[in-house]
């Protein structure tokens, strides 16, 4: 998915005027901005695995046998 919003962004930083330096400008801050966002997202999920040792956690739980 956030790779089909960048192409589409980079879709319509083709099709602007050169002239069109707002447009352009616009379309390169969004991208930047969900790019960065992006990033400090999956950063923050990272750091969530991290912490909580998922994969040990999800061993563990598929581990465990009720009777």
């Amino acid at each position: 998915m956030k790779i089909e919003i960048i192409r589409k962004l980079d879709i319509l930083l083709d099709l602007q005027n050169e002239d069109n330096t707002y447009q352009i400008n616009l379309i390169n801050s969004i991208k930047q901005d969900l790019i960065n966002e992006w990033n400090a997202s999956d950063d923050y999920a990272q750091q969530i695995r991290e912490v909580l040792d998922m994969d040990n956690t999800y061993e563990l739980l598929n581990n465990i046998k009720i009777r």
